[in-house]
């Protein structure tokens, strides 16, 4: 987790796209601890925020790693009808 620590940004995409194992449920816990007021992390996910408890499995240990994500946080609500693989194709076509 050190070398994590210095990087002044982090980006993690497709967040919780897929369930998450308590095991790397406490690795993200320790991650976001050791980041928490120090760096910037960016969380790009298909969930909104409200939604992310549940992804983490809905515990105390999903408690505690919002608590260090979602206070201070910045969120952005990307919205459409149409994916970027079909804009693609659209604009292909």
């Amino acid at each position: 987790m050190k070398q994590y620590q210095k990087y002044a940004l982090m980006i993690l995409d497709k967040f919780l796209l897929l369930p998450t194992s308590e095991s790397e449920q406490r690795d993200l816990l320790e991650l976001m601890e050791v980041r928490c007021g120090k760096s910037s992390t960016i969380l790009c996910s298909q969930f909104i925020p409200e939604g992310w408890h549940d992804r983490l499995g809905g515990s105390a240990l999903a408690d505690s790693i919002l608590d260090r994500i979602i206070p201070s946080a910045y969120t952005m609500i990307i919205d459409g009808d149409v994916s970027m693989r079909k804009r693609k194709r659209l604009i292909q076509d």
